[in-house]
């Protein structure tokens, strides 16, 4: 039987795929006995990820018959293969250590020569995430990711909702580079963004520096009416307003008291302060009261 063995041109995790099913490159050169690459040719390959050691369990496999170009050079996606066991989105690779073990038929069949095993040092991101691991930040802070959701903070913890922050200040910071755009966070209620959908914003306006919720549909420009709470800098507060003149501003619209006994709590000059409330003829009936 002819002997070969491959000069590992390069074995680098350079591509993670965000979507499934997730691979990254493997690439080398086929060589026979003597060192002459093997070009233009139908190999067959067969790799398996070991757990833990050179002789680990084996917990994915899969084969290839790729064609080597003229410099003998072949490319596989390692995840993308005729996959024979085990998955390689449930690797869990941050808990382990892994082995790439390679074996091929220069024939372009199963009989399979093993190539080599060496040992997996670098993890692309995409795989690394998808199992629930965590990257260590500035500072001592961490990022965890575990299912889907994401866990920034101090102490470890297993995330439950799709982004939870624990620390002493835990403020989410909005840098806006562009004072045209707004900075905030969207919620849509169903799906993406449409001419049907209405959704809301919370962040700054553009050219100011209010606060503003504010609900929009796609495709339509925003006015006056859209916005429905605002907060200047000088803290006056907007209710259908982005521009309040006083503490408190209420446009297009009405406040309505439905508790019976509530009303206005006002203090006089001399610092007394009384609820003012309606009774049943519709006459405004002040009562002095604690100030609170």
């Amino acid at each position: 039987m002819k002997h070969i063995f491959f000069t590992l041109f390069f074995l680098i995790l350079i591509k993670a795929y965000s979507q499934s099913p997730q691979a990254f490159n493997y690439q080398a050169i086929a060589r026979d006995s003597v060192g002459n690459p093997i070009a233009n040719t139908n190999i067959g390959v067969q790799v398996s990820i070991l757990e833990d050691a050179t002789n680990g369990t084996v917990v994915y496999a899969e084969t290839w018959t790729p064609k080597t170009n003229n410099s003998g050079l072949f490319t596989i996606a390692i995840g993308n293969g005729e996959q024979i066991s085990g998955g390689i989105s449930i690797i869990p690779w941050s808990t382990h250590t892994f082995y790439l073990k390679i074996e091929i038929d220069v024939t372009g069949g199963s009989n399979y020569t093993l190539s080599g095993i060496s040992q997996i040092l670098s993890v692309p991101y995409a795989l690394y995430a998808a199992n629930g691991t965590q990257w260590t930040g500035a500072k001592g802070s961490n990022l965890y990711y575990n299912s889907g959701y994401i866990s920034l903070g101090y102490v470890p913890e297993s995330p439950q909702r799709p982004i939870t922050i624990t620390d002493t200040l835990a403020i989410i910071r909005l840098n806006r580079i562009d004072n045209a755009y707004f900075a905030g966070i969207d919620y849509v209620p169903t799906g993406n963004p449409s001419s049907t959908n209405v959704s809301w914003t919370a962040g700054l306006t553009p050219n100011s520096n209010s606060f503003n919720i504010y609900n929009w549909i796609e495709g339509v420009n925003l006015s006056n009416s859209n916005y429905v709470f605002s907060i200047t800098n000088s803290g006056n507060v907007g209710i259908g307003t982005t521009t309040p003149t006083s503490a408190l501003e209420v446009a297009n619209g009405d406040i309505k008291i439905d508790s019976i006994g509530s009303g206005i709590i006002m203090k006089s000059p001399s610092g007394s302060c009384f609820r003012i409330t309606i009774n049943n003829a519709g006459t405004l009936t002040p009562t002095a009261i604690t100030c609170p």
